[in-house]
C-alpha cells in the first residue's frame, strides 16, 4: 500500500484529500503545517507528498526544498497545491524541486490521476536506480577482479575485500562476508576470509569485528541443511522468522532479521559462500541474478588464480630441473660430421654416444649456411621431432670455433623450452579472452549509455510539456496530454525490455535458462503472435502468415518460442520500408517445425554475417534505426537451448533493386530425448540440408 502525506493548514481541505485518497486504497497521514509535515516525512518516508503552497511559518515551497535536499526523501514525488498561476510562481515551485502542481479548488479526478502518475513515476525511478546500482556493482566487481589477474592469494583476498562493498551496498545489507569451507571432525567449518560492514571493509587478519555481529554468523559448524542447499547450487535466504527453530535461535542471537547466502563452487566442488545480513529480501528476484553473476566471476577468478599459481609452480620446477642438470652439448665438423656429444645430450635423445657418433640419426644440426665470419654466434629456436616421435621446442646457442682464421668446427648448446612455449601460448589465449571480455563490456556500456539516453529524454520532455502547459490545454486538446503520457509509458516499457534482454542474456550465459516443454498448437500460436505484432506495428507494414496445414501439434517452450519469433518479426518490421509486408511461414518436415521469417528490407552486409548473432553487434548499414544489438543474440541462445538451428540468407538493398533477409529456424517439435534413433538422424540430416553451405 502506497503511503501519502498530506500537508495543509486548512482542515476541510485535509479531510477532503484524505477521504478521496483513502477511497483509492492509499495509506494517508495528515499534517496541519509545514513543520509537522517535515517531521512526519522523516518518520514515515512516504511515497508521495501533497502540500499546500500558502502556509504560515514554513510554506510549501520551503517544505519542498527541504524534502528534495534530504538524502533519503529526495526521490519522493511532491505535488504542490496552489491558487497561484503566474509563470514566475511556477518557476519558483520548479526551482524548489516540485514534481507536479495542482490548482485549487481541487478536482477529485484530476487529483487521483496525478497521484497515480506520480506513484508510477516514483516506482519506475526506484527500479531504474536499483538496476543501475546493481549493474554498477557488477561492473565494479569485474574491474576489481580484472585488476587482480596476476595477484598472489594474499593480494586476491585484499581484492575480495574491496569488491564486497559494492555487493553489500547493492543488497542493502548491514554486513557482507566471504567464507571458505573446511572439513573438520565436528563438521564442515567456515573460515571468514574477508567482510564488509557499512563503510569500513575488514579482513580476518585485522582482528576487527562488525558492531552489528556478535561473531555467531556464520555458525560454526554450518547447519547440514545449508550444506545440502549449497551442494545443489541453491541459496539460503529468507526472513529469520521463517527459518527452522534451531537456526532461528542462532540468527536471532546475532540480532538479524534477514539472511542471504550464495554458494561458491570451483569445478563443481563447493569451496565457500558469500553471505549478506539484514539485506533486501523483498527485492531478491531482481537482486539475485546480479549477485549470482558476481559469485560466478569470483569463482572464475579464484580458479584462474589457482591455475596461474600451478603454472608458476610448474615453471619453477622446470627451471630447477634445467639449472640442476647439464645442458646438452654437441660439436660438428665443418662438413657436418658429429665430433662430440655429452651425456645430457644422450640421455635426452635416449641414444648411445656410439649411435650419435655414427651420424645415422642427427636430430639437431647447426645452421651451416650462415655467414660465420660476421655471425660467429647465433641464437635460434626450433621445433624438432625426437626419435620417439615427440615434438619439442629447443633453444640453441651456436658458435663457430676458429683456429686463427680457419673454421675448425661448430659447437651447439641446447635446452628444452617446450614448457615455456606452451605457457606463452596459454598466456596469449588468456590475454585474447580478456580482450574479448573488455570489448564486450565496452559494447555493453556504450549501448546502455546510448539507448537509455533517448527514452529518458523523451520521458523528461513529455513530463515538462505536461507540467508547463497543462492549464493551457483546453478539454478539446486532451488527446495531446494523452499522447505525452503514452510516450512516457512507451519508452518506459522499452527501457524495461532492454533490462530484461540483458538479464536474459546473462541467464543464458550462466546456464540458468531452461527449456520447459509443454503441448502447443503451433498454428494457433503463430496466428495469435501475428495479431499481437500487427497491433503493435499500427498497420505500418502488415504480416502475411503462410501455413502448410490448419493445425500442427508440438511440445515446446512457449516462452522461448515467443522470444525467437517476436525478435525476428520485430527486426523484419523495423528494417522494412513502410507499406512493405513481411512473411512468417510455418511448415513441418520429419517431426521438425520450420519457421521462415522473410522481409524486403535493407538486408545484411556479407561482412557482418559472421558476427550477426553476437551480443551488442549491429550491422553497419542500420543508419539511424534504433536498436541494442541483443535481439538476434537472444534468438540464437533460445534456439540452441531448444535443440535447434538457425540460418540466414540476405541481400543488401541498393538503388537498383530491393534487398531482403530470410531467417530460417528449425526446431524439433518434440524433445530429442523422446525421439527414436531414426528420427534423430532425420533431424540432423534436415538441419544440415537447411543450413547454408560453407565455401571451400
Amino acid at each position: 500500500m502506497s503511503k501519502i502525506l498530506v500537508i495543509d493548514d486548512d482542515g476541510v481541505t485535509r479531510l477532503l484529500l484524505k477521504r478521496n485518497l483513502q477511497m483509492q486504497g492509499y495509506e494517508v497521514t495528515l499534517a496541519k503545517n509545514g513543520a509537522e509535515g517535515l517531521r512526519l516525512a522523516e518518520e514515515l518516508h512516504p511515497d508521495l507528498i501533497v502540500c499546500d503552497w500558502m502556509m504560515p511559518l514554513v510554506d510549501g515551497v520551503e517544505v519542498c526544498r527541504r524534502i528534495k535536499a534530504h538524502p533519503i526523501l529526495a526521490t519522493t514525488f511532491f505535488i504542490l497545491l496552489t491558487v497561484r498561476g503566474q509563470v514566475d510562481d511556477r518557476i519558483q515551485g520548479l526551482d524548489s524541486g516540485a514534481d507536479e502542481f495542482l490548482s485549487k479548488p481541487i478536482e477529485s479526478d484530476e487529483l487521483l490521476a496525478r497521484v497515480r502518475a506520480g506513484l508510477r513515476l516514483r516506482q519506475l525511478t526506484q527500479q531504474l536506480s536499483q538496476a543501475n546500482q546493481q549493474l554498477s556493482a557488477l561492473v565494479e566487481v569485474q574491474q576489481q577482479l580484472l585488476s587482480a589477474v596476476d595477484s598472489t592469494p594474499e593480494e586476491a583476498n585484499t581484492s575480495y575485500i574491496q569488491l564486497l562493498a559494492p555487493l553489500g551496498q547493492a543488497a542493502q545489507a548491514s554486513r557482507a562476508y566471504m567464507s571458505e569451507l573446511y572439513q573438520d571432525q565436528a563438521g564442515i567449518e567456515p573460515l571468514v576470509l574477508c567482510e564488509w560492514c557499512g563503510k569500513e571493509p575488514t579482513s580476518n587478519l585485522s582482528q576487527q569485528k562488525c558492531p552489528e555481529s556478535e561473531g555467531l554468523i556464520p555458525p560454526n559448524p554450518l547447519p547440514w541443511r545449508w550444506i545440502e542447499s549449497f551442494n545443489k547450487g541453491e541459496i539460503v535466504a529468507g526472513k529469520v522468522s521463517d527459518f527452522p527453530a534451531g537456526e532461528r535461535e542462532i540468527l536471532e542471537q546475532a540480532h538479524l532479521d534477514s539472511l542471504l547466502m550464495l554458494p561458491l563452487t570451483l569445478k563443481d566442488e563447493l569451496v565457500g559462500f558469500i553471505g549478506f545480513e539484514n539485506c533486501a529480501i523483498a527485492d531478491l528476484d531482481s537482486l539475485l541474478p546480479i549477485l549470482r553473476a558476481a559469485a560466478a566471476a569470483i569463482c572464475l577468478h579464484r580458479d584462474r588464480t589457482a591455475a596461474l599459481l600451478a603454472l608458476r609452480a610448474s615453471e619453477a620446477r622446470y627451471r630447477a630441473i634445467i639449472e640442476d642438470q647439464t645442458e646438452f652439448i654437441c660439436r660438428f665438423a665443418p662438413d657436418g660430421t658429429v665430433t662430440f656429444v655429452n651425456d645430457a645430450y644422450c640421455r635426452y635423445l635416449t641414444m648411445t654416444r656410439e649411435e650419435l657418433m655414427e651420424g645415422s640419426l642427427i636430430p639437431f644440426r647447426p645452421h651451416f649456411e650462415r655467414d660465420v665470419v660476421n655471425q660467429p654466434v647465433i641464437n635460434r629456436e626450433e621445433c624438432e621431432v625426437l626419435p620417439n616421435g615427440e615434438v619439442r621446442w629447443h633453444h640453441w646457442t651456436e658458435r663457430a670455433v676458429f683456429s686463427e682464421d680457419e673454421l675448425v668446427e661448430f659447437q651447439a648448446v641446447g635446452r628444452d623450452i617446450t614448457e615455456r612455449k606452451q605457457a606463452e601460448e596459454e598466456t596469449l589465449k588468456a590475454l585474447a579472452k580478456e580482450k574479448e571480455l573488455n570489448q564486450l563490456k565496452t559494447h555493453f556500456v556504450s549501448m546502455v549509455s546510448h539507448e537509455f539516453r533517448t527514452p529518458l529524454t523523451t520521458i523528461l520532455s513529455s513530463a515538462d510539456l505536461l507540467e508547463y502547459y497543462q492549464e493551457d490545454f483546453p478539454d478539446s486538446k486532451g488527446d495531446k496530454k494523452l499522447q505525452a503520457i503514452q510516450r512516457i509509458q512507451s519508452v518506459s516499457v522499452t527501457m524495461t525490455q532492454m533490462i530484461d534482454d540483458v538479464l536474459l542474456i546473462g541467464h543464458a550465459e550462466s546456464g540458468n535458462l531452461q527449456c520447459n516443454r509443454n503441448p502447443l498448437d503451433l498454428v494457433q500460436f503463430c496466428q495469435q503472435l501475428v495479431e499481437d505484432m500487427q497491433f503493435i506495428d499500427n498497420g505500418l507494414h502488415g504480416i502475411e502468415l503462410i501455413l502448410s496445414q490448419p493445425s500442427l501439434s508440438a511440445c515446446m517452450d512457449e516462452k522461448l518460442l515467443r522470444h525467437i519469433l517476436t525478435n525476428l518479426l520485430s527486426n523484419a518490421l523495423k528494417y522494412s520500408p513502410a507499406g512493405m509486408a513481411v512473411q512468417l511461414e510455418l511448415c513441418d518436415r520429419q517431426n521438425l517445425a520450420i519457421f521462415h521469417v522473410k522481409d524486403r528490407g535493407i538486408g545484411i552486409p556479407p561482412e557482418d554475417l559472421p558476427h550477426l548473432f553476437e551480443p551488442f553487434q549491429r550491422c553497419r548499414n542500420v543508419g539511424t534505426i534504433s536498436g541494442t544489438g541483443m535481439g538476434l543474440a537472444i534468438v540464437k541462445k533460445c534456439v540452441e537451448i531448444h535443440g535447434g538451428e538457425i540460418s540466414v540468407q540476405s541481400e543488401v538493398s541498393d538503388e537498383k533493386r530491393p534487398g531482403g533477409t530470410t531467417l530460417t529456424v528449425i526446431l524439433p517439435r518434440f524433445s530429442l530425448n523422446n525421439l527414436t534413433p531414426n528420427l534423430n538422424d532425420q533431424f540432423s540430416e534436415s538441419v544440415e540440408a537447411k543450413l547454408p553451405k560453407k565455401k571451400p
